[in-house]
């Protein structure tokens, strides 16, 4: 095995008073000149990107006017970046934006899992309905991926391959973005199928640093801009990801993706990306609390409307407090 991270510690998660798990990872920030502002561990370790790139895994759809062509609004290029909860109104965009491409939820390549959010695979199950292809994270995605195919008469069969027309375009975006060159973007497969890449924390970080400052005159400020007017597409209504650009007014925006990565954007360019090495999307959000409040990005007002997410309160099902979540760097 290879790029194998040493992460430090970065959380203690207690019962009672005592620490009961200690979980590892790591974090960059950057501003916009690629100055190194905080880190946690080694700036350069690698880990895959995830669902944090699909900005960029979105830029074919709108630098190549299909978004314009099929008439998508700003909520529904919002769902194309986003890991959504699945719930009714986020399956609903997806099936309407399949309906202006002419196509339907068996063209997503995706596959079905059940909505994130409880209260939604609850109603499916109550009205006896299984979850399809609309309730997975990437719906929103996909859709766009497919209407980005059908732009540019591309075959919609196969979009998911690494070889793909798209997926090359994809590839491209990645790598100018990231200053990094195609051959040193090793990829694996990601949950909803498409190629994802393997790339160190300080280049993620400078991705998200041009998101953040890039104008809404650009694809992708347009995408950043549709994040900041729907952030309840990006994800869910109790989610960090929702929850951070409401309290800020979209002067951060975040995205998260699988295996514990976060990712931040704030409109003057910093970047932020942090990483937990154990996998546990726990600690992402106070980590990334605690990169904020180390840079002063927080106002006073902000950092009370967010302040759930600083030391997550642990409960037993009951309901009972018995203990938190406690970031220790």
């Amino acid at each position: 095995m290879q790029d194998i991270p040493n992460w430090p510690p970065v959380a203690h998660r207690t019962r009672g008073p005592r620490v009961e798990t200690i979980h590892t990872g790591g974090a960059v920030a950057l501003d916009n000149a690629g100055k190194l502002l905080w880190s946690i561990g080694d700036p350069d370790a690698k880990t895959f990107f995830r669902s944090s790139v699909k900005c960029w895994q979105a830029l074919p759809l709108v630098k190549t006017g299909a978004a314009d062509r099929f008439g998508f609004t700003p909520q529904e290029l919002a769902l194309a970046v986003a890991s959504h909860e699945g719930e009714e109104y986020h399956a609903a965009t997806a099936a309407g934006m399949l309906k202006k491409l002419g196509l339907g939820p068996e063209h997503l390549r995706c596959g079905a899992h059940p909505p994130y959010s409880r209260s939604a695979a609850y109603g499916l199950a109550r009205r006896g309905e299984r979850p399809s292809t609309l309730h997975n994270n990437c719906s929103g995605k996909h859709s766009g991926m497919l209407a980005s195919c059908l732009h540019n008469g591309w075959s919609i069969e196969d979009y998911l391959r690494p070889d793909h027309p798209l997926q090359a375009m994809i590839r491209a975006e990645i790598s100018a973005a990231s200053g990094l060159p195609e051959s040193d973007l090793p990829y694996g497969t990601d949950g909803c199928g498409v190629p994802t890449y393997y790339l160190p924390l300080r280049n993620m970080a400078k991705m998200f640093s041009a998101l953040g400052a890039a104008p809404s005159s650009e694809p992708l400020g347009r995408l950043g801009d549709a994040m900041r007017a729907h952030p309840e597409m990006v994800a869910g209504p109790e989610e960090f990801d929702t929850q951070l650009p409401i309290a800020t007014q979209g002067r951060l925006i975040t995205k998260r993706g699988g295996a514990a990565l976060g990712c931040l954007a704030t409109r003057d360019g910093i970047g932020i990306v942090v990483k937990c090495g154990d996998g546990n999307h726990d600690v992402v959000p106070p980590l990334l609390m605690r990169g904020l409040e180390v840079l002063g990005l927080l106002q006073p007002a902000e950092r009370e409307a967010l302040h759930a997410f600083i030391a997550p309160v642990q409960k037993n099902v009951a309901g009972a407090e018995i203990g938190e979540l406690r970031v220790i760097v």
